[in-house]
């Protein structure tokens, strides 16, 4: 289509040959437009034109598709009386679509000259440029046309009213309107012109009859509604404006545009007053009110935000509100569950709580939905939603997804079974220690030993980390000390990361006989770890090391004694061990066949000399700082030991 084609319009004369009938036309019309223009050009019924008068005729043609606008003048030169001419302009939907102010057309409508050939009217007309003049409205005549008019009523104009004014008001009123609109309106402002029954137009807009009260309402001074205000406000400007662009793009695509003209204008004016969108009632009201599969679809889209089309004029539902209007079943089937995810999808992490608090309250009505808004409570959430209120069926459902979100206060939320049940499907990872770390936190019953026989690592390691901070479950106590084996049978202590935490375990597991590694393992760990006990914890710790190394003679053995000894063995000389530790030793430590099994500080003497018999290391004997009578006792070992005895014997024998 060229910039030619788009400057013209077809047209078609109709006047008195042998009756009233089409005298020339640009493009032959199918027959049942053609009937119907000939009872359109005709004289209305009842009216009666002085020779300076005409009136405008609008109406659609269904059959070619386009719309007749007409002005008809009397004819007097006819040898009949009531003839009349009347000037077509048949035109096309895409022109009338196109063209901003309607009323350019009436200036190229024009009355036959006598010395006008027919055929002038048989060649389509070259549009004038946009930009007409604006003739002054009557501010009541717009603002009765626009409020009878989309209330759904036939309008009767008032016939008093200057038909300049009058027939602007109507023009205003027509260019506002979106195509669609624009092509279903037809009007007549011949006054007082009755229907012929051959016609087959009932005319929205007309003219009541001269000395009627057309157009005068027992409610006249009561304020319009704020839709007709407004609405007449913007037909007056004759220019594009936010309304009429709003208009254009939602009204294109409804079934029953007159009826809805309503609605799109107190939608639009309810968006521009909301400081928060479009409320929950506004978005089911419009739902409601086109059910139809197709009808309004645009609108509705760029409602739910999932327009595809050119940029939305209507912010989308808040999620909150969308849930609402999920939850009414009004959606009908303009959006599938793919599309309903994306919104979903785009939640900001301070929505996700009051979403998922909807959500689960409405779970029944939002059923369908359900997989689309998890999804987005999922693929949205953060670390900040989760610390807080949130339905408990929502956390488990974002924490087993989103893994990496797993830490105790994240969790911390959560029922024992929610626990349990995440616990089990993490057993390596960050999410497993974050998992264990709350459950130790917690009694469980019966289900402890069962949780600690699953994952016994991770369950030690958070109990020693909840230990440490005074937070652990005494119910686990227990459960751990009942279980040694199934931690020392791992790599611990490998990795222990302090002394402080080494002691912690080793309380936790019952101070072991036996631990089931060589010492080296307990060597090398003891060597690498942050050295940070301190007080009691440290004396047990440094005997229960003395008192598994003393229980082997191997290399390692001399390391961790000269690990714990130089610093223990004071303590042991002074009699300080607290009476765990001493019953410990007193219990543990190697026995000889000597009187002073009860002097704890010879028996690790005596013992220390076994070691060196086996695994002599005279380096790490010096580095335990004996005295001399206490390294003559490492040397000579138990004979020595039990000649003292003998002499301490006579001695008393003597005396």
């Amino acid at each position: 289509m060229n910039a030619h084609e788009q400057a013209q319009v077809d047209q078609a004369l109709f006047g008195y040959s042998d009756g009233h009938r089409q005298i020339a036309a640009s493009v032959r019309l199918p027959s049942k437009d053609q009937y119907q223009l000939a009872a359109a050009t005709d004289l209305a019924a009842g009216v009666q034109l002085n020779p300076d008068d005409s009136y405008l005729t609008g109406l659609p043609l269904g059959e070619s598709r386009r719309f007749a606008l007409i002005k008809t003048w009397p004819a007097p030169e006819m040898p009949r009386p009531g003839c009349v001419w009347s000037h077509v302009l048949l035109i096309e939907s895409r022109l009338l679509s196109s063209h901003g102010n309607l009323s350019d057309f009436l200036s190229i409508l024009r009355r036959p000259n006598p010395t006008d050939h027919p055929s002038a009217y048989g060649e389509p007309l070259a549009m004038p440029a946009p930009g007409r003049r604006p003739v002054d409205l009557d501010p009541d005549t717009l603002l009765d046309l626009v409020s009878k008019y989309y209330s759904g009523e036939q309008v009767l104009l008032r016939p008093d009213a200057a038909p300049q004014a009058r027939d602007a008001a109507i023009f205003a009123v027509w260019s506002q309107q979106w195509p669609r609109l624009r092509m279903l309106f037809s009007f007549r402002t011949a006054p007082g012109g009755e229907r012929r029954r051959s016609e087959m137009v009932s005319y929205d807009v007309q003219v009541g009859a001269p000395g009627s009260d057309a157009g005068v309402e027992d409610g006249a001074g009561i304020p319009q509604p704020m839709w007709v205000r407004a609405s007449a406000e913007d037909a007056a400007t004759s220019r594009v404006t936010p309304l009429r662009r709003f208009l254009w793009r939602y009204g294109r695509d409804l079934y029953n545009p007159r009826a809805h003209f309503i609605t799109l204008v107190e939608l639009y004016l309810a968006i521009q007053n909301a400081a928060d969108g479009l409320s929950a009632a506004d978005a089911v009201r419009i739902f409601e009110s086109m059910p139809e599969a197709g009808d309004g679809e645009i609108l509705k889209r760029d409602i739910l935000g999932i327009s595809s089309a050119s940029p939305s004029l209507i912010p989308a539902l808040e999620p909150r509100v969308l849930l609402q209007l999920l939850a009414s079943k009004s959606l009908g089937t303009i959006a599938d569950e793919d599309r309903i995810r994306t919104r979903f999808d785009a939640l900001r992490p301070e929505e996700v709580a009051r979403v998922a608090e909807f959500a689960v309250r409405h779970g029944e009505a939002l059923g369908p939905w359900q997989n689309a808004i998890n999804a987005g409570l999922v693929s949205s959430a953060t670390r900040g939603s989760l610390i807080g209120d949130l339905p408990g069926g929502v956390r488990k459902l974002i924490l087993r997804s989103r893994p990496e979100l797993i830490d105790r206060e994240t969790v911390a939320a959560l029922s024992n079974e929610d626990l349990m049940e995440l616990a089990s499907a993490h057993h390596v990872d960050e999410a497993a220690r974050a998992l264990t770390s709350a459950i130790v936190r917690r009694d469980f019953g019966t289900s402890n030993a069962q949780l600690f026989s699953s994952m016994p690592s991770p369950v030690f390691n958070a109990a020693v980390d909840a230990a440490r901070s005074h937070e652990l479950n005494p119910a686990w106590i227990h459960v751990v000390g009942d279980n040694p084996l199934a931690i020392l049978q791992t790599e611990w202590p490998a990795g222990v990361g302090s002394t402080t935490e080494l002691a912690i375990g080793i309380t936790l597991l019952g101070f072991p006989r036996s631990t089931g590694k060589s010492l080296d393992v307990w060597a090398d760990a003891l060597s690498s770890m942050r050295d940070d006990v301190s007080g009691e914890d440290r004396i047990r710790l440094q005997a229960f090391i003395l008192r598994i190394a003393l229980q082997t003679k191997t290399g390692a053995t001399w390391k961790l004694v000269a690990a714990v000894l130089p610093e223990l063995r004071p303590v042991i000389l002074r009699d300080a061990l607290p009476d765990d530790v001493r019953r410990m030793l007193l219990d543990d430590l190697p026995k000889f066949n000597t009187a002073a099994f009860w002097d704890i500080n010879k028996r690790i003497l005596i013992s220390l000399s076994q070691l060196r018999k086996s695994v002599p290391n005279e380096q790490a004997l010096e580095s335990l700082n004996l005295s001399g009578n206490d390294v003559s006792t490492v040397i000579h070992g138990a004979e020595a030991e039990e000649e003292e005895e003998r002499s301490k014997s006579r001695y008393f024998w003597w005396f």
